[in-house]
């Protein structure tokens, strides 16, 4: 009894073991739907190539893994990869359809901060009206191409390139920046929170320039290192230094910075994740100790994501950033919760120069509308395939930071705290083009205020 018992044991887990050491070799990969983008830059985001065993019970992960990656390079309207399996072969299929790539964008911008800040006014005088093209896969290598100009208070030209892989192993890049700006207005310092002007009519009273060069190295699917270089290079009116003497120790601010970036991104999509995780170290000098340089500072940064799904239809998120700066910034650059992509969602029209940060944000979403694809018949596939989706979100934003020493015109009596807590909801409308609009309502523990905020980014 005992053996016909072992045999009958022996054989199931036999039987198990073979379903799962059942494995296929990639045959072939065949790509359709790429117009402009050139196979090598689609195989790039595959974790499967061909000639590799994969096991029956990976088939479904590294597909679900793929179409994530293709997603987060941002070039595709829509992706779908199927396989066949003959005998011990498999063969996929990655069908894709590309975005419009060159993308004209109109943009209108305040000259007292975000969209936020300018509402409370409404100062029409004090707009910037722009115009950007851009190009996403300038040459079908994913490389980016951008030239933009402005006019109004401030004035600009910037042209911008980069090339994400120069090697065979499509592994290195090199990215390289210039841009020029005039303006007729100078944020002299902090006051309150609030980045306080002086503004001149007609006379121009700053401007500049900066030239950059960097690269990037990816050698995985998932981790990405960063270096750049640049010079600035910031001339000022006299005018602004008759009437703030200590606004700088003279009219001209030379330097170099040095930043870098290394981050690992496992999320299933990037500009509005809601499964996986995210973390990055930010460093950043501005000046080389050279005796033309008028800036000694520094800072180092962290940010960490987490998103995991809840049940059916209900997301969880929890985000930190932290950072620590050293010696003196200009006004223009200067690291603060209110700029640089740091912000606390609700005080989106506080301008909080810190010398160290912690931020702190979670939030759960409510699937009110999963993503729905919609084709307008007899329209180009790049601009005639829209998308969107809807989500509720209820968030809690917690930040503990220590002023920044160097703007002592920060009041004290002003009634922000050093730790502020929010706690708000709104709804998230991700549509097209990997584009998220935010409308929110907050409210501030400490201030005791209401707050209305809109919003073009994910809240974390």
């Amino acid at each position: 009894m005992f053996q016909k018992l072992s045999m009958a044991v022996f054989f199931v887990l036999f039987a198990i073991a073979s379903v799962k050491a059942q494995s296929y070799i990639v045959d072939s990969i065949a790509i359709s739907g790429n117009k402009k983008t050139k196979n090598a830059i689609i195989l790039r985001e595959l974790v499967f190539q061909p000639g590799d065993t994969i096991s029956e019970q990976d088939i479904d992960p590294l597909i679900e893994e793929s179409k994530n990656n293709l997603s987060n390079i941002e070039l595709f309207n829509l992706i779908d990869i199927v396989y066949q399996i003959q005998g011990d072969k498999i063969e996929f299929h990655v069908r894709v359809e590309e975005q419009w790539y060159y993308i004209p964008y109109i943009y209108i911008r305040s000259a007292k901060g975000n969209f936020n800040t300018w509402w409370k006014t409404r100062q029409w005088n004090m707009l910037t009206y722009g115009l950007q093209v851009k190009n996403a896969n300038f040459s079908g290598r994913r490389d980016y191409f951008s030239v933009a100009v402005a006019f109004g208070y401030d004035n600009a030209l910037s042209v911008q390139y980069a090339m994400p892989y120069i090697t065979k192993k499509r592994n290195f890049g090199l990215q390289f920046g210039v841009s020029a700006n005039a303006s007729r207005k100078v944020a002299y310092t902090v006051d309150n929170y609030q980045l306080q002007y002086f503004l001149s009519n007609k006379k121009i009273i700053r401007k500049g320039f900066s030239v950059s060069a960097g690269f990037t190295y990816r050698p995985k699917y998932h981790l990405t290192w960063q270096v750049d270089i640049a010079y600035h290079h910031t001339l000022y009116g006299d005018t602004i230094f008759k009437n703030y003497p200590d606004f700088w120790t003279n009219n001209t601010i030379n330097y170099f910075q040095f930043y870098t970036k290394l981050k690992l991104d496992h999320r299933n999509y990037a500009s509005y994740p809601l499964e996986g995780y995210y973390i990055d170290v930010i460093g950043e000098k501005l000046g080389f100790g050279l005796p033309f340089e008028h800036v000694h500072a520094g800072s180092l940064q962290t940010n960490f994501r987490y998103y995991v799904p809840v049940v059916k239809q209900l997301y969880f998120g929890i985000g930190m950033t932290a950072y620590t700066v050293w010696g003196r910034y200009p006004l223009q650059v200067v690291k603060c919760l209110g700029a640089n992509d740091i912000e606390m969602r609700g005080l989106y029209s506080y301008l909080i120069p810190a010398q160290h940060l912690i931020l702190l944000k979670t939030n759960f979403k409510v699937e009110l509308l999963p993503p729905k694809f919609v084709r307008i018949r007899n329209w180009d596939t790049r601009i005639g395939h829209l998308s969107f989706a809807c989500y509720w979100n209820f968030f809690s934003d917690m930040v503990y930071f220590i002023p920044d020493a160097n703007y002592n015109s920060l009041s004290k009596s002003s009634p922000l705290n050093q730790l502020q807590n929010i706690l708000g909801m709104g709804l998230d409308v991700v549509t097209s083009y990997d584009k998220v609009i935010r409308l929110e309502i907050s409210y501030d523990f400490q201030l005791g205020k209401i707050f209305y905020g809109l919003n073009f980014k994910a809240g974390i």
